[in-house]
């Protein structure tokens, strides 16, 4: 099975709380995880979480997986930005990346897969290759399918389905089970606050911020999730490694 695992870098709760609490206490348990599988990853950092994931990148591509973008700040809802902020945003965490790893950052993935009508026209000037903030799935109004997905030089890696309906999550995954539908190779994607306990969740933040309809989704687990990343991570690979090995073409993607 072709299939990259992917693990978006950003601050706790979808960065609604600038806390690095996550990355800092689940980061090098994931690594271990890949390590463990002989497995590797694409990790989408945020960067605005630098100060505190710093080591962390550093040894996730010394480890031999790809860095790639998940844009400077994570709030940005980026299709209600003009052309100009959003390049900001995108040129600011492409420089910071390749400054930090010394590598040319190929990849990007918008912040909550919301993208802009001026997307596709900064990655290409910016010289990214590909971008995998793309679904094939709709799940209220945060997944749009294909949005804004025009561009004749990007590849379009787009995040996988589970039973046609939802998004490829860790979190999904656990919850409804391992079976992949749609378009390979298989895309999954994960956060590290993902994996924190509810015991933490309710320990670090205000509950008055956090909606019952998402606490109950955290709780609502089967088993352990670092179990669940175990097996899902065997056979992963980078995207960078996909697109090399010509797994993607544009028959396959459009």
């Amino acid at each position: 099975m072709d299939k990259s695992v992917t693990i978006d870098f950003e601050f706790d709760w979808g960065s609604r709380i600038k806390s690095d609490y996550a990355i800092r206490h689940v980061s090098e348990k994931i690594l271990q995880i890949f390590k463990k599988q002989n497995a590797k990853g694409t990790f989408f950092i945020s960067t605005e979480t630098l100060p505190s994931s710093k080591e962390y990148i550093k040894m996730i591509s010394d480890e031999g997986h790809e860095i790639a973008s998940h844009g400077h700040r994570h709030t940005l809802d980026y299709d209600t930005k003009s052309k100009e902020e959003l390049l900001f945003e995108i040129k600011t965490s492409k420089e910071l990346l390749e400054d930090l790893t010394g590598k040319q950052i190929i990849g990007f993935r918008t912040p909550a897969f919301k993208r802009s009508k001026y997307t596709d026209e900064i990655l290409e000037d910016l010289g990214f290759i590909y971008d995998s903030s793309t679904t094939r799935s709709s799940l209220r109004h945060r997944y749009k399918p294909m949005q804004y997905a025009n561009s004749k030089k990007l590849i379009y890696v787009s995040i996988s389905t589970i039973r046609d309906k939802l998004p490829s999550g860790v979190k999904w995954i656990n919850l409804f089970g391992y079976k992949l539908t749609g378009d390979k190779p298989y895309i999954i994607y994960a956060h590290p606050f993902d994996f924190l306990s509810m015991r933490e969740i309710l320990k670090l933040y205000d509950r008055d911020k956090i909606s019952p309809t998402v606490l109950l989704f955290y709780l609502a687990r089967v088993g352990s999730l670092y179990n669940t990343l175990e097996k899902i991570v065997q056979n992963s690979t980078t995207i960078e490694d996909l697109i090399k090995n010509e797994v993607y073409t544009r028959e396959n993607l459009s």
